[in-house]
């Protein structure tokens, strides 16, 4: 994520939270953020975050994806996450 926004401005403000979510570290970073890209591995985390949203109402995408194959390894459905404006 961080070098696609680079690719568009490398002036765009980046900070980039590469450790599990706190509510405490959130409060700090993600309310003075214009928007949040969520990019997490696990349902508990995304559910963690999404609470956290609900209540501070900051904008939120969430890149997360549902990619199912067949038995060959072959694409069958890929969907995309929601976003919270």
């Amino acid at each position: 994520m961080k070098r696609l926004v680079e690719s568009i401005d490398d002036e765009i403000p980046f900070e980039e939270l590469g450790e599990r979510f706190s509510a405490s570290k959130a409060r700090q970073t993600l309310l003075g953020a214009d928007v949040v890209v969520e990019c997490v591995d696990s349902f508990a985390a995304r559910d963690q975050i999404t609470s956290f949203y609900r209540g501070y109402h900051f904008r939120l995408i969430d890149i997360g994806m549902n990619v199912e194959t067949d038995d060959g390894g072959r694409l069958v459905i890929l969907r995309g996450r929601r976003c919270h404006p």
